[in-house]
């Protein structure tokens, strides 16, 4: 099964000589004098917006919102360095908090098991999550479907 394209993906079909060029390279030769003079600039912050849509797949982040973020980054370094520190300190944070987040997960033991009906493992990941379960050794611990058709659920050992 093919996996379906995202909002942001359709958004940004960019084809030179009946090629699709990737948004990166796109982006790279046509930023001249700074992002936020882009002449898609309300496309680039609808991208940003889009960026929080809980269908955001790790796909769209890197192909699409890390890029952004670097010529923001780039920016505001060039051209309002409070900005700049601002941002990078909530990258910092960001970093520290998912370093803690890690760490959490690892001492419980903890297992996340990411299910999506449009893989074509689907069916293979959920018997080993049926395998996992029956064995008596976890129990889901959170469950998350706030994406329709795909499951994150977190077990951890039982006691």
């Amino acid at each position: 099964m093919k996996q379906r394209k995202s909002m942001i993906e359709m958004q940004w079909q960019i084809t030179e000589g009946g090629k699709v060029v990737p948004f990166e390279e796109y982006l790279r030769g046509s930023v001249m004098d700074g992002i936020s003079g882009h002449v898609f600039y309300d496309d680039l912050l609808a991208t940003l917006e889009a960026g929080t849509d809980p269908d955001t797949q790790w796909t769209d982040v890197v192909d699409y919102i890390a890029p952004i973020a670097g010529y923001i980054l780039s920016e505001a370094l060039e051209t309002d360095r409070e900005l700049y520190n601002e941002l990078v300190i909530s990258l910092k944070d960001a970093l520290v908090k998912l370093r803690a987040t890690s760490q959490e997960n690892k001492t419980t033991n903890d297992k996340v098991i990411e299910l999506d009906q449009q893989e074509e493992a689907f069916q293979d990941d959920l018997d080993n999550l049926f395998q996992l379960l029956a064995g008596g050794s976890y129990v889901i611990k959170s469950f998350d479907n706030s994406v329709k058709g795909q499951y994150s659920i977190t077990v951890s050992e039982s006691n």
